[in-house]
């Protein structure tokens, strides 16, 4: 019966998130800056209309399932994970407050996934994406949430290919005064 009562209280949260245009993304990007290093950007919006909102700002490469990290993984066209080093942070203008960006009750609010990747030697040539693992939120601090597997496939950046080194390099520029 517990876990009846459980269940429906996650379908009405989840079903007045829905209707009240609490989550959805933006954006998606997915660039190299100098072929060895992609940049994935994934942006979207929380909130909700009757429930302050918490969101973590911290991302964790290692598919992390805490309520206090965004989890993200880079995979290859085949759905392999990468070999290479990930750095990720959410961004947002949203107040901070105990480790977590809060969003008042009736308001929603942008947030943007940033990922840096390098890549490993043997990815020369792979195209990769950023997938988001684990999407944490809570109503008012209460209860603990995330997004299911069916939403969390639209917070996927598009492939980006790897290569060595970049392709064109700007040496210097020359700035005519006359």
């Amino acid at each position: 019966m517990k876990y009846v009562f459980f269940t429906f209280i996650a379908l009405f949260v989840i079903g007045n998130s829905t209707t009240a245009h609490a989550y959805l993304t933006t954006h998606k990007d997915a660039f190299t800056v100098d072929g060895e290093t992609a940049v994935f950007i994934i942006d979207y919006e929380f909130g909700h209309e009757h429930y302050d909102l918490l969101l973590p700002f911290h991302a964790s490469h290692s598919g992390s399932t805490t309520r206090d990290s965004v989890g993200y993984r880079i995979v290859d066209t085949d759905g392999t994970p990468g070999a290479g080093t990930a750095y990720g942070v959410v961004l947002s203008s949203v107040t901070r407050e105990n480790m977590l960006y809060r969003i008042p009750k009736g308001y929603s609010a942008p947030f943007r996934l940033l990922v840096l990747y390098t890549r490993d030697a043997s990815e020369v040539g792979k195209s990769l994406r950023l997938e988001v693992t684990h999407l944490p939120f809570s109503f008012s601090g209460v209860r603990d949430l995330s997004l299911n597997d069916t939403e969390l496939t639209k917070y996927v950046s598009p492939y980006v290919t790897l290569h060595k080194g970049a392709l064109i390099r700007v040496t210097g520029v020359e700035v005519n005064t006359n």
